[in-house]
């Protein structure tokens, strides 16, 4: 179909992609709205409407259809591609949270009646999640997000010499606070404090030579001064080397699951493009029960029949004035290829014809219009 560059501006089209896009969940799902197109191809067109369709459905029934971790981890994956590269510790969970919304979805539809839902259960059928990834992820992560103790043997060795270093920071730092009340050095109420990632103890500056450390700081008044305790110095040192240790370890096992998935990465990214197709349904869907929308009758002769048509811009902004539209009946066939329309000015010529272009156009974007 020729048409010119403005026309979407002109029907209203462009409000109306941005209210879809809007409605994505993900990047990939906006990206999927910006590139929806007219279609010409009957077949597409009626796989497109019968998808938003059954989603539809599916949005109005009481099951509920996942909703959230609709992560688009192409980027990602197209970047792990490169030998030596690994994902972030963060981008590791929004992969673990997103596989298993892609899993979710295709149990959803692998539990229904074979009958129900066919056009979106077929497009699940055509991915498979690879369990036994989800399986390694779950062990390096735990639910919150951060890298398990037991990620490796490795791992938790570092985690547990850590802890207890720690442990032995905290009472020293315990006992030296106590002396320096009972010494009048510090104020009862104050405790240890952190400068630089270090613990430090806020002295009162007249006492800062009783106490035998490195100073990091000190107050915006200059009364109180943030002090390392020398015996402390090198506990913290060590701290420092095995959190370097622990980071290292981290890079480690990240390394081994990025060269775990390297081979599958290319049908992984299908799987990202499927999840992206869901939520660019998903967005259709929700609008067109914002506005009302069913799945229109194709026919195979140039013809429409439209009854209580109405214009879905117009519809959402009366709704939010608690007004109504008036609907147009209108056919247009073989027998009778023209309308003509006449009437006073403000009398609806121009959304007449805005809303039969709108809707037609919707209709062969894959859309559902407000008619019946």
């Amino acid at each position: 179909m020729i048409y010119p560059s403005s026309f979407e501006q002109k029907i209203g089209f462009d409000k109306i992609r941005y209210m879809v896009s809007d409605l994505c969940l993900s990047s990939s799902g906006r990206r999927k709205v910006e590139e929806m197109k007219f279609l010409s191809s009957p077949d597409l067109i009626e796989s497109s409407l019968r998808m938003t369709e059954e989603m539809k459905e599916i949005l109005l029934s009481p099951s509920l259809f996942p909703s959230s971790h609709y992560y688009d981890m192409s980027p990602l994956l197209k970047q792990l591609k490169i030998e030596g590269t690994f994902p972030l510790p963060e981008e590791g969970f929004d992969l673990l949270r997103s596989l298993n919304t892609l899993l979710q979805i295709t149990q959803f539809f692998s539990k229904q009646d074979k009958h129900k839902y066919p056009y979106l259960r077929n497009l699940s059928e055509q991915i498979k999640i690879d369990l036994s990834l989800l399986q390694l992820l779950n062990r390096i992560y735990t639910q919150e997000g951060t890298i398990h103790d037991h990620a490796s043997p490795r791992l938790a060795e570092i985690r547990k010499k850590l802890h207890a270093l720690r442990q032995e920071v905290s009472q020293r730092m315990n006992q030296i606070i106590k002396t320096a009340q009972a010494e009048g050095w510090i104020d009862n109420d104050l405790s240890v404090s952190v400068r630089d990632g270090r613990p430090v103890i806020p002295l009162l500056s007249q006492h800062k030579r009783k106490l035998k450390g490195i100073i990091h700081d000190e107050s915006s008044s200059g009364k109180t001064v943030f002090i390392e305790p020398e015996e402390i110095v090198e506990l913290n040192n060590f701290i420092r080397e095995t959190e370097h240790e622990e980071k290292r370890e981290i890079v480690s096992i990240l390394t081994q699951l990025a060269n775990t998935m390297r081979p599958s990465l290319n049908e992984m990214i299908a799987w990202y493009d499927f999840l992206g197709t869901i939520d660019f349904i998903r967005a259709k869907a929700l609008f067109a029960i914002q506005i009302n929308a069913h799945l229109p009758s194709l026919i195979s002769s140039p013809g429409l029949s439209y009854y209580e048509a109405i214009h879905p811009l117009l519809y959402l902004h009366f709704k939010q004035e608690g007004k109504t539209v008036v609907p147009l009946h209108i056919t247009l066939n073989s027998k009778q290829r023209l309308l003509v329309i006449s009437g006073p000015n403000a009398g609806g010529k121009s959304v007449c014809l805005q809303t039969v272009g709108l809707l037609q156009y919707m209709l062969q974007c894959g859309m559902l219009i407000p008619c019946k």
